[in-house]
Order: structure tokens, then C-alpha cells, then sequence
């Protein structure tokens, strides 16, 4: 199937946040709460070695050409604040990115988009926008290739207060999508590099890994008399992403450029 629109920068590597050598961090509690420092990792190592202009002062460990899973990680759950109860703190996330960038020598536009953009700086130059994330943001940045990080909150059914609330989120990185014009701010194809999923698995003697998903992202059907959070208006589905006993919604962009 074509589409009107269609881009894809995902690249040809993985970082597995449940991989036995991040086992040991975060105070042997590694993996589930490492979801934003691997996908950090992921897309900074891009930027080193796929971006269309390499950013060669990142010097990320390297294992005779490839990235140094660990190192990489353990580098950004530290600048991050990671922990392994919480995860990574919504508010320290725009700042470690910048801190980051500056530290290597570049002068990065880094914010947030949705909730989180609340009460925290943009870098010098950008801008939060607090405000439901929209189709059009993914459009806008992801074509431009800039770096954009999915917040996506696992929300659960409180069948007493008729509400869906939040437990759990995740965190992975959007590389392209497919759209078409009649869908609107309804409906967008997304291409993901999921931390969570181990794409090297699916390799077979004839063909090798793909290592990015195609999810759909689409607007959230609310329920006359049940609750949402407030400022949640998209959905995602596909793989990774379909659990009857939990609703995931995209919740935030965290966006950056060098």
C-alpha cells in the first residue's frame, strides 16, 4: 500500500533494554525501568553514526564498530536520573538531553510537548508546548528528522471510580510514519524502535532483522460517563502495544535537534 506521505530513518541496530549485560544496573534491578535511557542511547548513537550529518563529537563506546550497550546506557541512566523503582523523572528528561548535547560541544533545540512541558525549561532557544500531543507534531518532526522520544502511560480500568488511571509508562522512539491526508489528526502509522522488544529474535537464516515496528497511533474513543486523564487525546496499538487489560495513550513528545 502507498501512502501520500511515507518516511522512514529508522536504523539497522537495537538496544534491548531486558539484554543480560544492563541486568546489573540501576542496582541489579535494570530493565523494565530502563526504557528512556535506551531509547536515548538508541537515537544518540544514530546521530553518531546514521544521522545524514554525523555527529562525530559524541564518541560513544564503541565494540569494534559497534555501540557499547552498556556503557551507552549506564551513561544516560545516570545523566537522567534513572531509577529503578520510578524509572526516569518527567522533569529531568529535557535537561539531560541538553546537558548531553552541550557537553559535546553542540548548541541543541531540546522540549517537550503534553503534560510534561508543564514547569520545566525548554533548552536555551526552544520552547515547551503544554498541550495535547497532535498528529501533526509527529508529521512536523519526525519528517525533519529530529529526535522524538514516545512517552506512552499504561493506563488501567478503575471499575469503582469509572476511570482509567495511570499505571506504568514506557518510553521509544518514533524513526517515520505513513499518512494519508484523509486521516486527519484521527490516524497515523508510526515507524518505532521499541525497546522493549528484541528485534534480533525475529532473524531467520533468510532474512535478517527489521528492527522497528509499525504501530498505529489513532484518536481515543471516549466513553459517555468514564474518566481519562486529562490532555490525553491518541491511542496506541500494534505490536508491543496490545494488552486488553491495559489502555496505552500517548501522553508526550520529548523532541530534540542538534
Amino acid at each position: 500500500m502507498s501512502f501520500a506521505e511515507s518516511v522512514n530513518h529508522a536504523p539497522p541496530f537495537q538496544i534491548y533494554q531486558n539484554d543480560p549485560d544492563l541486568k546489573e544496573l540501576l542496582e541489579g534491578k535494570g530493565g523494565n525501568n530502563l526504557c528512556f535511557p535506551s531509547a536515548l542511547a538508541h537515537r544518540m548513537f544514530y546521530y553518531q553514526n546514521y544521522f545524514h550529518s554525523p555527529l562525530k563529537n559524541f564518541s560513544l563506546s564503541a565494540k569494534s564498530g559497534h555501540l557499547d550497550v552498556k556503557a551507552a546506557v549506564q551513561t544516560f541512566a545516570k545523566l537522567c536520573h534513572t531509577g529503578f523503582v520510578k524509572g526516569t523523572p518527567q522533569n529531568a528528561k529535557v535537561a539531560c538531553i541538553t546537558q548531553y548535547f552541550e557537553q559535546k560541544g553542540y548548541h541543541p533545540q531540546v522540549f517537550a510537548v503534553g503534560k510534561a512541558a508543564r514547569g520545566i525549561p525548554a533548552s536555551p532557544g526552544a520552547h515547551n508546548e503544554f498541550r495535547p500531543v497532535q498528529i501533526s507534531d509527529l508529521r512536523k518532526y519526525i519528517s525533519q528528522d529530529y529526535g522524538v522520544i514516545l512517552h506512552v502511560g499504561w493506563l488501567k480500568f478503575d471499575s469503582i471510580k469509572q476511570a482509567w488511571v495511570e499505571s506504568g509508562s514506557h518510553s521509544l522512539n518514533a524513526y517515520g510514519y505513513d499518512y494519508d491526508p484523509s486521516w486527519g489528526e484521527d490516524r497515523i502509522i508510526l515507524k518505532v524502535a521499541n525497546p522493549s522488544i528484541n528485534y534480533s529474535k525475529r532473524a531467520s537464516p533468510q532474512y535478517p532483522p527489521q528492527y522497528y515496528d509499525s504501530v498505529v497511533v489513532s484518536g481515543l474513543n471516549r466513553k459517555p460517563g468514564v474518566r481519562y486523564p486529562s490532555m490525553v487525546n491518541l491511542t496506541v496499538s500494534g505490536p508491543g502495544f496490545n494488552n486488553s487489560k491495559r489502555l496505552p495513550v500517548l501522553e508526550d513528545l520529548f523532541v530534540f535537534s542538534p
